[in-house]
């Protein structure tokens, strides 16, 4: 990798507010885990520590927390490394609550986009060659993608439809039938759209 496409010129301490920023913001993470890569950052035990996260994270869908990075410090076989992880990581902790975090991630997702730009004009060149716009299409729509925020709302996936309705504010209003009513839960409220679903000749109309 080329050094501009590293942090190097960044320094030190922003690399640690990076670090920082991933241990303390999971959706952030989640947003730039496809684009973020350990050779971005300067430091042996920095890329360590970010090929952890990003291993612990795809597993467990979470940060891994001090004692996990402990765990898997004793395991480290290269004691110099261990020290020097354990040094980065006690500078990266001692950011956790800098006010400066948002303008850090700002700085850091437009460093990655820009990475992966820069990735598909290269990789667009040999197919320019063999005229592949099609692909070279793609890669540049792959490329403008890439860091889009990946929260489009409730996660259904991660909790069940019934506590989705918990936690949503609603006002319904009550149908005249208790079945229809049991089914929305009490009716539709404000910005509900409810719709009759069933095969044909079912009564959708006399419902209507």
């Amino acid at each position: 990798m080329l050094e501009r496409d590293t942090l190097k010129g960044f320094g030190n301490i922003y690399q640690s507010k990076i670090i920082a920023a991933i241990l303390t913001d999971k959706e952030f993470f989640e947003q730039i885990d496809d684009i973020l890569f350990p050779d971005y950052f300067e430091s042996e035990s920095n890329k360590w520590i970010v090929n952890k996260i990003k291993t612990y994270f795809n597993k467990y869908k979470q940060v891994p927390t001090l004692e996990v990075f402990k765990h898997e410090i004793d395991n480290e076989q290269n004691d110099i490394l261990k020290i020097d992880i354990t040094d980065k990581l006690r500078n990266a902790w001692t950011h956790l609550s800098d006010s400066d975090l948002t303008y850090v991630k700002d700085k850091f997702l437009s460093f990655c986009q820009n990475q992966e730009l820069k990735s598909a004009i290269y990789n667009s060149i040999d197919l320019l060659k063999t005229e592949n716009y099609e692909e070279i299409r793609k890669t540049f729509d792959n490329a403008f993608k890439a860091g889009i925020s990946k929260d489009i709302g409730v996660k259904l996936i991660e909790e069940d439809v019934e506590n989705v309705f918990k936690k949503l504010v609603r006002y319904p209003i009550e149908t005249p039938w208790e079945l229809l009513n049991d089914i929305s839960r009490g009716g539709l409220s404000k910005v509900e759209l409810g719709i009759i679903v069933a095969p044909p000749g079912t009564g959708k109309t006399w419902i209507l």
